[in-house]
């Protein structure tokens, strides 16, 4: 049974004669009767029974129908999506993102990418920014968004800045933060040394934290809950209650943490779907242009 077969049975089911439907397919009578016989051979059913009012399929002959219907609907939006697909950029991109981003801000960043591409297949990998760096040096992800500073030797595109807060529980203002459980958190080297001359350059001794979370909205949240203070950046803290403060440098002027894109540029130059959430972000953030050659 192949695809003339289908429309043969589309036809035959429209027309209910077998003089037209021959006509239709530019076949004599008898060339279309033999092609009705072969596909009863083929399936080993009766498709056709001879009434007045023309023909009519035999009940096995609607259940054939049926899923010829089926098929011939699957073929034409197979058609129309060839049809569409070509010109488009398409293909698998392995999408590395940091998990706070992901979670606060990926959807928004995402939404126009995933309308203008509709052809490309994305697999989000939500891990620590340390590892995405390392996935995407080891080849395992085609492009990484990464919050924090990092010893990465390929393109790097900053996507925003964001100010770095100390929260401390609802009440707890006139309270001494050496008196409190310092809540630490498994963030990267370089932040924690940022962390670090910050406390020691406004004198407040930190002693060996209580707790060590991952996750900084696990942190925000045990701060509200009064076991503790701690140092977050602004992305958790749209919701939270209880007292915050900027942290600030030796000049007065506030500590930022930022968010980056990173990627090979020859990943992105060998890969379109690379490429295109690449520009994507880069118009999400208003960002000049930077030129990829083919």
């Amino acid at each position: 049974m192949d695809e003339f077969d289908l429309r043969m049975l589309h036809y035959l089911k429209a027309t209910k004669n077998i003089t037209k439907t021959a006509q239709i397919m530019y076949l004599t009578q008898s060339a279309l009767s033999r092609r009705i016989a072969s596909l009863e051979k083929e399936l080993d059913i009766q498709l056709l029974i001879r009434t007045k009012q023309g023909v009519r399929f035999t009940p096995e002959g609607e259940i054939i129908y049926q899923y010829s219907k089926n098929a011939e609907s699957v073929l034409q939006s197979m058609r129309d999506k060839i049809i569409a697909y070509r010109g488009s950029v398409s293909g698998t991109l392995q999408l590395g993102v940091t998990s706070n981003f992901a979670v606060f801000q990926l959807t928004r960043l995402f939404v126009p990418f995933s309308k203008k591409y509709p052809y490309i297949t994305t697999n989000i990998i939500t891990d620590r920014s340390a590892n995405i760096v390392r996935r995407l040096s080891d080849g395992e992800l085609d492009v990484g968004i990464v919050r924090g500073e990092h010893d990465w030797s390929g393109q790097s595109l900053q996507l925003q800045t964001e100010n770095v807060f100390l929260i401390q529980p609802p009440g707890t203002e006139h309270e001494e933060l050496a008196k409190m459980p310092y809540i630490g958190r498994l963030t990267t080297q370089l932040s924690n040394q940022k962390i670090s001359r910050w406390l020691h350059a406004h004198h407040i001794e930190v002693h060996e934290p209580h707790i060590n979370v991952e996750n900084i909205m696990t942190s925000v949240s045990m701060v509200e809950a009064g076991l503790g203070w701690t140092i977050v950046p602004e992305i958790a803290l749209s919701q939270f209650k209880g007292i915050k403060r900027v942290l600030t440098d030796q000049d007065n002027k506030p500590l930022l943490h930022v968010t980056s894109l990173i990627y090979q540029e020859r990943t992105v130059r060998d890969l379109p779907q690379a490429e295109a959430f690449v520009n994507s972000v880069m118009d999400y953030y208003h960002l000049p242009k930077e030129a990829i050659s083919r």
